[in-house]
């Protein structure tokens, strides 16, 4: 039971979500203790939404965890001691992939975060000939 600590740059992978124009930056850092995890997410330049939200999670590429509000504290099978991968999105209505960091060779968990948030966020899919598809996705004031 060793205790670990890793911390991860944030960086930009879709444009038009920063403040002014410059790139999105910010940590994760991520302490494990045994089963106790902590989580801490800081966004630098990330612009305000008027619709929809930022979502973060990361994921030990075996399991992910959805933060809430930034941060987490509590049991987690994840399993941060060898790196982590994490992934904010911004989330109205779909799921957009806005920023990741990256601890470690976790470059392929990036993908299953994804999946998982879209889950989480719509637990009843809808059908497909309801669904419009938008090309625009680089709008801050709403994904």
């Amino acid at each position: 039971m060793g205790y670990t600590k890793n911390i991860a740059v944030i960086k930009g992978i879709k444009d038009g979500f920063s403040a002014d124009g410059g790139a999105l930056s910010g940590l994760v850092k991520a302490e494990k203790y045994g089963l106790n995890l902590k989580v801490e997410v800081s966004l630098i330049n990330f612009a305000p939404l008027t619709e929809g939200k930022y979502v973060c999670a990361v994921s030990d590429g075996k399991n992910v965890l959805i933060l809430e509000d930034g941060g987490f504290e509590g049991n987690s099978a994840v399993d941060t001691s060898d790196g982590f991968a994490a992934l904010i999105c911004c989330v109205k209505g779909q799921v957009m992939p806005v920023a990741s960091a990256i601890c470690g060779n976790f470059h392929d968990a990036v993908l299953g975060i994804k999946a998982e948030i879209e889950r989480a966020e719509n637990p009843e899919p809808e059908k497909k000939e309801n669904k419009k598809e938008s090309k625009d996705y680089g709008k801050a004031d709403g994904c």
